[in-house]
């Protein structure tokens, strides 16, 4: 059966027509019928021989593991280094999750890359109650999620933005009281955090290790500033400032259950914009498509093709 997949030629993400995915026996072969847009994604040097995209939810076609993983049938979000642009996709099973009833298709395909990259960042970081975090691009897809995430570990949290714009839009979903959240040109020395998450590198970087404690921990998780930064690295050693990246690429699906679950508890919301068919990852730059929150699309399902 021939199936459509989105690859990168060149510049260019197009359509293509091939056969379906290869299932071996401890995979699972899914149909996909929701994919979310990352920050990273449209920089990636993607291979040209398999699909773009990481993350992806859909419904379960074929398994040879009914006991250890979800039954056919099943609604499933999963992620992967590839592949997820796809109308079948094929997944281990440790790199997939069920999705609890209540959670919608496109709420979880929102959640692999950016909730796995908040949790795991937050841990990484290590800090105790009580401590205090900045967290930068607090209104994107990493953002938005571990601001709830460091809440929900006690943790006090300042949620970090670089436009006004940004501000009220955390303040118009009643993400966090509009007293919490910082302009990076608000920052102030006396802040002194315990911990920061940075998303976005470049100069508000700078200014926040400005504001950290000494012997503090700066976890840095992206750069969408894409702006560069010079670094008293004699500075930063006088005050015992560990300046560090995130590390953790795990196989996902034990921590993307916790997501979910803390989703369909109403712990944990994700922020979704429909960005329609997934025809418009093919029509538009990448980057354009990306909103605060994250971009879902569409992949139809055509019975009579049989995807």
């Amino acid at each position: 059966m021939s199936i459509t997949s989105i690859y990168r030629r060149e510049d260019r993400f197009e359509f293509e027509e091939g056969p379906a995915p290869e299932r071996s026996k401890d995979d699972v072969l899914v149909r996909v019928d929701h994919i979310s847009l990352n920050g990273g994604e449209p920089n990636v040097d993607w291979d040209a021989t398999v699909p773009t995209g990481w993350d992806a939810s859909g419904v379960v076609v074929d398994s040879d593991s009914p006991e250890s993983g979800p039954t056919i049938g099943a609604r499933v979000v999963t992620w992967g280094v590839s592949g997820a642009w796809s109308q079948q996709r094929v997944v281990p099973l440790n790199n997939l999750s069920k999705i609890p009833d209540g959670v919608d298709s496109a709420v979880a395909a929102a959640l692999p890359v950016a909730g796995l990259t908040a949790l795991r960042a937050i841990r990484q970081l290590g800090l105790a109650e009580g401590q205090r975090i900045a967290v930068t691009g607090a209104s994107g897809g990493v953002g938005h999620l571990a601001i709830q995430l460091a809440r929900n570990c006690n943790l006090r949290v300042t949620p970090v933005v670089r436009s006004e714009a940004s501000r009220r839009w955390l303040i118009e979903k009643e993400m966090f009281p509009e007293h919490d959240i910082r302009l990076v040109s608000e920052l102030d020395p006396a802040d002194l955090f315990d911990g920061v998450l940075d998303v976005v590198g470049g100069p508000a970087l700078g200014r926040l290790l400005k504001t950290v404690e000494p012997g503090a921990t700066v976890l840095l998780v992206g750069g969408s500033s894409r702006k560069h930064l010079s670094v008293d690295t004699g500075w930063l050693s006088d005050r015992r400032i560990s300046l560090v990246s995130f590390n953790n690429y795990a196989t996902a699906s034990t921590d993307l259950a916790l997501l979910l679950d803390l989703a369909a508890q109403g712990k944990l919301r994700v922020l979704t914009t429909d960005g329609g068919d997934w025809s418009a990852l093919t029509q538009k730059p990448l980057l354009d498509l990306i909103t605060r929150g994250k971009t879902t699309f569409t992949i139809p399902y055509n019975p009579a093709a049989g995807r």
